[in-house]
């Protein structure tokens, strides 16, 4: 799996709303640094919000919403 990630280090946009994916959300996103946007709302994702996401300094938007994450978003995406 991390030589496909690896594959998507230039990814600018990732789209995975509306798809019924479960399970946590993986903190290897932390690594696609030159997204800018990410958008895993509408799924039936749980667990903590990663703290590698913090790494995405190219991010502009941010879409979580209606799934079943806690914690907090991290602190270097609240700018």
């Amino acid at each position: 799996m991390y030589k496909l990630l690896l594959l998507f280090i230039c990814l600018a946009r990732l789209d995975v709303s509306h798809n019924n994916l479960s399970g946590r959300l993986p903190s290897l996103l932390g690594n696609l640094t030159n997204l800018e946007r990410l958008d895993v709302s509408q799924n039936h994702l749980t667990g903590f919000i990663p703290s590698k996401l913090g790494n995405l300094g190219n991010l502009f938007y941010l879409f979580l919403e209606h799934n079943k994450l806690t914690g907090i978003i991290p602190s270097a995406l609240l700018l």
